[in-house]
């Protein structure tokens, strides 16, 4: 495959089908051709999504019915006037200026009103039912009586009159208007029209009643001194109803002390649990036990008791005694309640987080000693061969060797190493095939070159050869750029303050704090994002985003009014109103914490999980140290809004060159600083406000908000998959001979079980696809990572010729935007790949990610990588949609598929 990518120009697609269909004269028959290649499956799939959009649309703008209050007293004056042509004028006066009073009240909701949020539900039809009421009903223009509604809509006002959207966020408002009823009102429809629900409606205002009173009197009695806050629960009961421990003072209610008294305390690990077992006539807890049982040879084992057998009063440790107190202290909950005891499984090959600051830490992470939690299994893939395959994987850290490279010594440019140490692979000449580059090794690629100054663009990615990589390289300018802003504000697409996007790593020496502190100011002052925070609430954010899907939709299902001066009237306002993010000045101490000095590297990570459920979150960014004995263990967290997977490759690269800067400066040495880049919101703005007018041409449309709600349930089975390293080395190989990156043979072979599962010709896909096509996108801090939908062909295609067609499909960037409804109705795939490169001394700790407990789409794919060896498959099915036996077929395909992409890619799928 290789040697035909060379034989072709760049810009060629090369597919691979059993056959090429041809017309009675001979002629390859094109439409044919497109049909065996899935294209037919997009144009299909296209169309039932417009259908969908344009139902909904008709749905939810019925809901502009809801508008009427702001008509009836003009409607009223109108009636009564004598002069009926003046009065005609007069109430579409009024009715516009009770419009925009409305929308002002909203404006003035989410900047200065948001306390009486709260009350405004038991209104009906939520806060758009209050709101409308007031701007409705109310006077406005009688004197005092108009007092109210002008008050009230002032904030909103001036508010859009600070910010530049005192007109626009009204057309903003009327976009968005159906959904906000739709959403806030539908429930409140549903009951109202039914004799039943009327009841219904009836109970919800007794009960809240009930609710509030009771919110009351236990306010009443906190004030009064005469409840205490329970440490295990951490709710507020009667002093009378709990009772306190002798040991460490802390005070329990009833329910939670009945289930602590029956504890027993392990006096390995000093847990207590209802779990446990004898060993050598010492009672411990099943985790101790088993890791006793699993230390020693089987023949060494002593005579072992009954599992979950309860010691006697002579051997086992003292219960807790209950006594009465009244002293509280705060702490660390000092008991663990365990509901089930089952022994951990060793993962085959996967590597494990060191178990000390010492060099055992790499020796444990290549013996495969990393464990999954207690109740999670790990079920192996099972790839059954035709042949042996072990002497025929051939190399799969680099190119050199496979593409026939005698090994001889070649003289290597600067570029050519920088290039290697990037990708992590060896080149032997300039014609070595750059063809099965990942997203990940690209990024590094683009991050690397940023530090130097040059921004590499979108068309490297598509290049054959090194030789032709270099040649880009070679001509890339220098870039010039100023990230010292402060006070600039940026349109940005607002979504997970609050979430986190976190990463841990150690090095096996100290650092002090002085030089951490001025690197972490250089970091914060190089990246732009790290200190930004929202300029407008994010209610704001959602508010706006919900009216470019309504938007959206109109456009999809009517093009004349896509045409219209409407669509550009809306575009306007919306590009007008769109609330920013502020850059504001470096602030290390509010971002850098230094945690004290822990006595190994195992209590400096359990110190950096306890602060961090202790302490919450404040974004954009925060980084906490705990320094340990001959190392440092970080901590770094990001706010989602601003980050995704891929972020960490430049600030790790940037935290570690940093770092090792400010310790030869410390040293009396020069150094070399690293350029400044350029603001990644600006290529935000430009990107955002081309989705807002509709313009698709460079492919890189903002994910739109899904309008239908629904879809997440906890309702599910999961499945563990573990992939060993001697089957990761075979997919890359495979992936290697197909000259495909590995994360599209593994995308292939989920695919192709999807389809067989669903017995479909052609498989819908959601994928995460980091949109990094423009200079300096690498490097941007930003949520850059949508969701995109595709199409698996399957039918009349073997497996290399899927594989193949979904790489012209993600190297071209041929997905499309997922439509703003049904977006929860696909499969979903996303790969979370791991660097594992050692900047500077910085290891990453790989975090566990378990079996899923909950999921939006009917299926969710995920693949990890514990360790630089080994993969993990984390599949999540909807328990009303998949049965137990369709997810064992789902398993078995998948196996098949590796299996074929491995053995016999040119096996028929079908």
């Amino acid at each position: 495959m290789a040697e035909l990518r060379r034989q072709i120009p760049p810009d060629y697609a090369l597919y691979l089908v059993p056959f090429l269909p041809r017309t009675p004269t001979g002629k390859v028959d094109r439409k044919a051709l497109d049909v065996m290649l899935g294209k037919h499956f997009t144009l299909k799939a296209q169309a039932e999504e417009a259908q969908k959009q344009s139902d909904h649309l008709s749905l939810i703008a019925r809901w502009y019915v809801c508008l009427l209050p702001l008509t009836v007293g003009p409607a009223y004056n109108f009636l009564v006037a004598e002069d009926h042509f003046f009065a005609f004028a007069w109430m579409v006066l009024e009715i516009l200026l009770r419009a925009f009073l409305f929308t002002y009240l909203f404006l003035g909701m989410a900047y200065e009103l948001r306390f009486l949020n709260p009350y405004l539900r038991f209104c009906p039809f939520d806060r758009p039912g209050a709101l409308l009421l007031c701007a409705g009903l109310l006077p406005i223009w009688t004197l005092p009586w108009n007092l109210p509604l002008l008050l009230t809509a002032c904030p909103g006002a001036w508010h859009g009159f600070r910010r530049q959207r005192l007109l626009s966020w009204p057309v903003v408002v009327g976009i968005n208007f159906p959904r906000m009823a739709r959403d806030n009102g539908l429930w409140w429809y549903k009951h109202l029209t039914t004799c039943k629900g009327i009841k219904t409606i009836r109970e919800w205002y007794v009960n809240q009643m009930k609710r509030n009173w009771k919110e009351l009197h236990q306010w009443y009695l906190e004030k009064m001194g005469r409840t205490r806050k329970c440490y295990h629960c951490k709710q507020e009961k009667l002093c009378s109803k709990g009772s306190e421990d002798p040991q460490d003072l802390k005070w329990y209610c009833e329910a939670c002390w009945s289930h602590y008294y029956k504890h027993w305390q392990c006096p390995s690990c000093k847990a207590w649990t209802l779990r446990g077992d004898k060993w050598q006539n010492q009672w411990l807890c099943s985790k101790c036990f088993q890791a006793k049982k699993n230390a020693v040879p089987p023949l060494a084992v002593p005579l072992l008791a009954e599992v979950n057998h309860l010691p006697n009063a002579l051997e086992s440790p003292p219960k807790r005694q209950k006594t009465e107190a009244t002293q509280e202290e705060s702490g660390p909950v000092p008991m663990e309640v365990t509901n089930q005891a089952v022994s951990p499984r060793d993962l085959v090959g996967a590597g494990a987080v060191p178990a000390s600051a010492s060099h055992a830490a790499d020796a444990a992470a290549g013996n495969g000693l990393l464990q999954t939690p207690r109740g999670t299994e790990v079920r192996p893939l099972v790839l059954h061969f035709a042949r042996d395959l072990d002497g025929t994987m051939g190399t799969t850290g680099g190119t050199g060797a496979a593409n026939g490279g005698n090994g001889s010594a070649v003289l290597k440019s600067a570029e050519w190493m920088e290039v290697e140490e990037a990708l992590g692979w060896s080149f032997n000449s300039l014609e070595d095939h750059l063809l099965g580059i990942d997203s990940m090794r690209f990024a590094k690629l683009m991050s690397s070159l940023l530090r130097k100054g040059k921004q590499l663009p979108a068309s490297a990615q598509k290049c054959r050869n090194l030789g032709e990589l270099l040649g880009q390289i070679h001509i890339l300018p220098a870039q010039q750029a100023d990230a010292e802003v402060v006070g600039q504000e940026w349109p940005a697409w607002g979504m997970m303050w609050g979430s986190v996007c976190g990463w841990r790593f150690y090095c096996q020496r100290p650092i002090s704090e002085p030089v951490l502190r001025r690197a972490v100011q250089d970091l914060i002052s190089r990246h732009v994002a790290l200190r930004c925070v929202p300029a407008d609430p994010m209610e704001l954010f959602f508010q706006i985003q919900a009216a470019l899907s309504v938007l959206h939709l109109w456009r999809v299902s009517s093009p004349s009014f896509a045409r219209s001066w409407l669509s550009s009237l809306a575009s306007y306002s919306l590009k007008s109103a769109w609330p920013k993010v502020q850059s504001i000045h470096p602030q290390v101490d509010s971002v850098l914490a230094n945690l004290p000095m822990s006595e190994s590297f195992e209590k400096a990570e359990a110190l950096l999980s306890t602060q961090a459920k202790q302490d919450p979150f404040r974004p954009p960014f925060q980084l906490r140290v705990a320094p340990y004995p001959g190392g440092v263990v970080v901590q770094l967290r990001l706010t989602h809004m601003f980050s995704d997977g891929f972020c960490i490759v430049p600030l790790l690269q940037d935290l570690a060159k940093l770092v090792a800067d400010q310790e030869l400066l410390a040293q009396g040495q020069q150094i070399s600083p690293l350029p400044a880049l350029p603001v990644s919101f600006d290529l935000l703005q430009r990107r955002l406000f081309r989705t807002v007018d509709g313009d698709h041409s460079l492919g890189d449309p903002v994910t739109p908000t899904t309008l239908d709600s629904g879809g997440w349930t906890n309702l599910v089975r999961s499945e563990l998959l573990s992939v060993s390293p001697m089957q990761v080395s075979l997919i890359k190989h495979a992936a290697l001979k197909l000259a495909v990156p590995d994360e599209i043979l593994l995308l292939t072979a989920i695919g192709v079980s999807m389809g067989k599962v669903h017995q479909q010709g052609a498989q819908s896909l959601h994928v995460i696809a980091p949109q990094r096509d423009e200079p300096c996108a690498s490097d941007l801090i930003g949520l850059f990572a949508d969701y995109r939908r595709l199409e698996v062909p399957i039918e009349g295609l073997h497996y290399a010729g899927v594989a193949l067609a979904l790489n012209v499909i993600v190297k071209e960037r041929l997905w499309r935007q997922p439509p703003v409804v049904s977006q929860a109705a696909v499969p979903f795939v996303n790969f979370m790949w791991t660097d594992f490169e050692e900047p500077n001394g910085f290891k990453p700790i790989p975090a566990y990610k378990g079996k899923e407990g909950s999921s939006v789409s009917p299926i969710q794919v995920v693949v990890v990588q514990p360790s630089r060896e080994c993969w993990r498959i984390v599949c999540t099915f909807k328990s009303e949609v998949y049965t137990k036996d369709q997810v064992e077929r789902f398993v078995g395909y998948l196996e098949e598929s590796l299996r074929c992409l491995i053995e016999a890619p040119l096996s028929p799928t079908l």
